[in-house]
């Protein structure tokens, strides 16, 4: 598919935006669990408290939040509804397929645009 519809390209960044979004929230969800397991270790240990030692890639980490959950919910329905309009789109489209080589097509164009 040689000229993509502009159309289909911003409906394409409109889901990357919301994937990139999910993304964000999570990584921040993490360094705040981390940062609260590492003070809790450090609470136990001026407390006298022994802490057992475990490697990084299987801290104990705090669970997330009702907050945090429902907010990933939100980030995703919003994923859900830019990729449901995405498809749409191509479908409605009468000079796209719903393929691969679109699919390709339109993740290149909407990096490429997104870089300039």
């Amino acid at each position: 598919m040689a000229d993509l519809p502009t159309h289909l390209v911003d409906l394409q960044r409109r889901v990357n935006a919301a994937r990139m979004d999910v993304e964000t929230h999570r990584k921040e969800v993490d360094k705040r669990r981390v940062q609260e397991a590492d003070d809790a270790d450090k609470a136990r240990k001026a407390a006298g408290e022994e802490v057992p030692e475990v490697p990084r890639w299987a801290r104990r980490l705090p669970e997330w939040t009702a907050e945090d959950d429902a907010k990933h919910m939100d980030l995703m329905a919003a994923v859900i509804e830019a990729a449901a309009a995405l498809r749409a789109g191509v479908i409605a489209d009468p000079g796209a397929s719903p393929d691969y080589k679109t699919a390709q097509a339109l993740h290149g164009a909407a990096r490429v645009s997104a870089e300039e």
